[in-house]
């Protein structure tokens, strides 16, 4: 039901998640209700990280990093990335870094 939940990201608001089996940004609230979702342009959806009032969201299926509010919409933001795993922010030089499953590398891209 919860479409394969993956990422996680916490604010206070309440949690939200990723889905690797649907395309699915899902907030809950404090008591685990559904209170909004969110549809993104592709699935596989592993990792998120906020950065300047957005959030960015790694997506194996469309081999991409996507950017939006955390109302949406998500826009590919980056693309040509094969198996982008859970993904990190480096606050300190304003960078997402992208592990790349199937590369054994990591891609760091500037803000």
């Amino acid at each position: 039901d919860m479409g394969q939940p993956n990422g996680l990201w916490v604010s206070k608001a309440g949690l939200s998640y990723v889905t690797f089996g649907a395309n699915e940004w899902v907030s809950l609230d404090a008591k685990g209700h559904k209170t909004a979702s969110v549809k993104l342009p592709k699935g596989g959806l592993d990792g998120v990280v906020e950065a300047g009032g957005e959030l960015i969201i790694s997506s194996w299926e469309g081999a991409a990093l996507y950017r939006g509010k955390v109302t949406g919409p998500f826009t590919e933001w980056k693309t040509g990335l094969a198996a982008p795993a859970d993904i990190g922010l480096d606050t300190k030089r304003k960078r997402v870094l992208v592990p790349r499953f199937m590369d054994n590398k990591v891609e760091a891209f500037g803000l």
